[in-house]
Parts: C-alpha cells; structure tokens; sequence
C-alpha cells in the first residue's frame, strides 16, 4: 500500500506494519530515512492486540490489510489485524496505535471473534484479511473472510454492519447485497469512481463486484486472451 514516498507492507509473520521509502523522509517518531530504507514502522513483534500511542509498544497479530485514509480527522492507515479479529488505526501523524472494531480488551486474548454488527468492541469479526477506503461515502469496507461477509465501518461513530454475504460459504452473484454469498472474500479494492467495490473471493476464484449505488453484486469476467493474435 503506497502514500507519497512511502510503501506500506503489512509483515503478518512479525506482526508488524513496515515502510519502504521509495524517496527520502521520515516517519513519525523516528529522524530522517534515505530512499531504499525499510525499517519497522509500528508493532513489537509480539503477537497480541495491544494499542499504544508509542507504535513500537503497539503488539498486532498476523496484520494483513493495509489500506491509506488521508483525510482528516483520521489520517491513518487501517489494519485487518487478522488473528486478533480486529481493525486498528495506525496514526500517520505521530505513529499511535487504536483499536476501531472487533476483538477485545484483553491484549492477550486473541479468540474474541464471531459474527456480530455492533459498535467498537461490541462488534465481532472473525479473521479478517482485507480493507478499503472510501472516501466517498467516508466509509470502510472489511473483508471479513472466516464469517464470508464484506462489512462496513463507520470510523466516526465505530459502527459496524454487515453490507453484504451470509453467514454461510457459497457462490450467489447477479443479486442484491441482501442475497450474495462469498467464501473467504480476501482482498478489497473500491473502484476509481468509487461507486464499485472489488473482491477477491478467494475459494470461489472470482472477483465478484459490488455496485454501491444499486445494491448489486455481479461477476467482473475474466477473458482468456486470444492466441491466435
């Protein structure tokens, strides 16, 4: 995930969040980096689900989507912190680490999932692999992969809904949100003019679109090229 000078790679095996400089910079807390650094951005290495405003005290667990807010209030990167079964807010500003939905409070236990629209620590997700802003809608959208379901977040409030899938693993499209089933949805891309949302509906081997204004899920169609040109 790419800001400005910098690649953001989530090191789920360390449990850590890492910069790539493609250009000279720096990062919050830390002095000035020549380009081709790559240095630990935030998380101890420890695999737990502890927030701090010092990013490595912070302790994630097999972190895996990253996607960039740039706008404020938040100015942030977004985390599908996966093993936790939580969604955390890394500051670009000055590195802290919050909890936004999922999990609990105990740093240490890392079995607080399930299935659950709610707000903040009351809303329960299981293993979620991806993430994507939109900033359209001021809205994130959460791939949470073990309970099949794309999710929404509303980072102001906390909120957290279902926005499409069922609670079982399956292969509908050409539907409305309402009736759509995934298994294990992965990755999230929402779409230049932000009115499409991109999954990788990871066992099915689709990428299945979700149209935001119409409430509608379809197949993005694959096509094999053509060798005899």
């Amino acid at each position: 995930m790419k800001k400005g000078n910098i690649l953001w790679i989530a090191m789920a095996g360390t449990h850590q969040i890492w910069a790539l400089f493609l250009e000279d910079g720096s990062l919050p807390k830390q002095s000035g980096l020549s380009k081709g650094s790559c240095v630990r951005f935030a998380g101890s290495g420890n695999e737990e689900n502890r927030n701090n405003s010092y990013p490595h005290k912070a302790g994630f667990a097999q972190p895996s989507g990253l996607c960039i807010c740039s706008e404020d209030p938040w100015n942030c990167l977004f985390v599908a912190d996966s093993e936790s079964s939580t969604v955390r807010t890394v500051s670009l500003k000055d590195g802290a680490v919050k909890h936004l939905v999922g999990g609990e409070r105990d740093p240490l236990n890392l079995f607080a999932f399930g299935d659950v629209d709610g707000t903040g620590i009351n809303a329960k997700l299981q293993h979620p692999l991806g993430v994507a802003w939109d900033k359209k809608r001021n809205r994130l959208y959460v791939a949470d992969s073990y309970n099949h379901k794309i999710k929404t977040v509303d980072p102001k409030t906390k909120s957290c809904s279902t926005l499409a899938g069922t609670e079982a693993a399956n292969n509908v499209s050409d539907s409305r949100f309402t009736q759509a089933a995934f298994n294990e949805p992965g990755g999230l891309c929402v779409g230049e003019d932000e009115n499409l949302l991109y999954v990788a509906d990871t066992n099915n081997h689709q990428i299945k679109v979700l149209d935001l204004e119409t409430k509608t899920v379809s197949v993005l169609p694959i096509l094999k090229p053509d060798r005899k040109s």
